[in-house]
């Protein structure tokens, strides 16, 4: 071991216990408390839980696929020690993911989703302008119409309210 690796948690490892504690977090507080859930819901698919609920059992479920993979080699690995310009890009990531969480009641979701879409983009390293506009904004602009026209289930349009 030099002076620069450590013995850690393989990365696999953590991200298992991530989308285990998300999944986790979902399913027991966050929708009970943060989805209202109308009495006459007809088909199942149709309550505003469906779709949270399927992505939290989805996390946990690829969570423990990782972990089953990964429990006859083991969890730990040596690692090198991470730069700080990585820390820097991280802490930058999650100041935008704070951003998203405050200016979305504000903006709504579509506009929210396209701007920090584009900023991620341009961020990470995408520098074809074709690229970086479609994503920012057929991505939000087909979320949208998913929930809206197909779910029928309304998102928080924000200051776009009035034209959408």
């Amino acid at each position: 071991m030099n002076m620069k690796s450590i013995k850690l948690i393989k990365k696999d490892i953590l991200a298992a216990s991530v989308f285990v504690f998300f999944g986790l977090l979902l399913i027991l507080l966050l929708i009970p408390r943060g989805v209202v859930e109308p009495g006459n819901v007809e088909l199942a698919i149709l309550s505003p839980s469906y779709y949270p609920k399927i992505v939290s059992y989805i996390l946990i479920l690829i969570g423990l696929g990782i972990f089953i993979k990964n429990f006859p080699i083991g969890f730990f690995e040596e690692a090198e020690r991470i730069e700080k310009k990585y820390l820097f890009r991280m802490l930058i990531v999650f100041i935008t993911i704070l951003a998203i969480v405050f200016f979305l009641p504000m903006l709504g979701i579509p506009l929210t989703s396209g701007i920090a879409l584009l900023f991620l983009l341009m961020f990470g390293g995408e520098r074809r302008p074709v690229v970086v506009f479609l994503v920012s904004t057929l991505v939000p602009l087909l979320v949208y119409l998913f929930f809206t026209k197909v779910a029928q289930i309304t998102i928080p349009n924000g200051m776009l309210e009035s034209l959408l």
